[in-house]
């Protein structure tokens, strides 16, 4: 009977659909027992986005400072900027565990949902803005980094998934006939199925080396090279030279592909809305 209860339990945790291959094989697994011991210990969701959404801003100051005593004082240096890179993979786990939370509780709705909205959108342009800094810091030569930094920063976010929310935040607001998480519930399906038909059609190795190059899998992609550049020999007398090479590419990426990720999600985002109004 126990067992059957937390099978009941582990599968309200879950998502219908979830949106991100990562999310779904990494960090889900990992954070639904934490989001039931969270029930049990009467913690909300929505602290549990705020501790998440504090963790990631901390890593910030703790990433700099970490850069600027790393060369002094290579052990401290070295914790400093190691804390940095696990709080940006556990800030992430706690975004996942909030959203268990609130569906074992049933507490699902949009002002959570905004709440944690509010975050990715101020935290994830900051990310490689952050990282950017600390390269450079790290090694002044890298003049160009920071600046690479903040033009990625600005592809570093979904703006079809950030528009959609808000529009269905206000629609949701305006319609009293709409319960208040129909069209979230709607979206987050349409998100999802669009996520499965593109792995089906690109292949889950292709879908999952897209989403290390975007949110959520930078968190992972960074920490796994930080943590690697920590404890492997200088190579051509860099520092940290892995994360160099991969911030870069990154950027890059993310600077050339925007105006078509634009274009893209606007489509979307016309196509969810004729079929909206369709069925009106």
């Amino acid at each position: 009977m126990m067992k059957n209860q937390n099978a009941k339990d582990g599968a309200e945790a879950k998502k219908s659909v979830e949106l991100h291959l990562l999310v779904e094989y990494l960090f889900r697994p990992i954070a639904t027992p934490i989001s039931k011991g969270c029930v049990h210990a009467g913690i909300t969701a929505n602290a549990v986005t705020i501790m998440g959404g504090a963790l990631w801003f901390c890593s910030i100051p703790i990433l700099l400072v970490g850069a600027d005593v790393y060369s002094a004082h290579i052990a401290l240096g070295a914790a400093l900027v190691g804390t940095a890179a696990f709080l940006w993979v556990f800030g992430f786990l706690l975004d996942v565990v909030d959203g268990g939370v609130a569906r074992l509780t049933n507490t699902s709705g949009l002002a959570g949902s905004y709440l944690d909205l509010c975050f990715h959108l101020l935290f994830n342009p900051l990310f490689l803005s952050a990282l950017g800094c600390f390269l450079y810091i790290v090694d002044p030569l890298h003049v160009i980094v920071p600046i690479l930094g903040v033009l990625g920063s600005s592809g570093n976010w979904g703006p079809t998934v950030a528009a959609l929310e808000q529009v269905t935040i206000a629609n949701a607001a305006a319609n009293k006939r709409t319960s208040k998480d129909e069209c979230l519930i709607n979206l987050v399906a349409i998100r999802g199925h669009e996520r499965e038909a593109g792995a089906r059609r690109r292949g889950v190795v292709r879908q999952l080396s897209e989403e290390i190059m975007y949110f959520p899998g930078q968190f992972v992609l960074f920490f796994a090279s930080i943590i690697s550049d920590l404890f492997l020999p200088k190579i051509m007398g860099l520092e940290f030279p892995i994360t160099l090479c991969l911030f870069l590419i990154s950027c890059i990426i993310l600077i050339l592909s925007l105006p078509f990720r634009m274009y893209r999600e606007f489509c979307f985002a016309k196509r969810l809305e004729s079929g909206a109004q369709a069925a009106d």
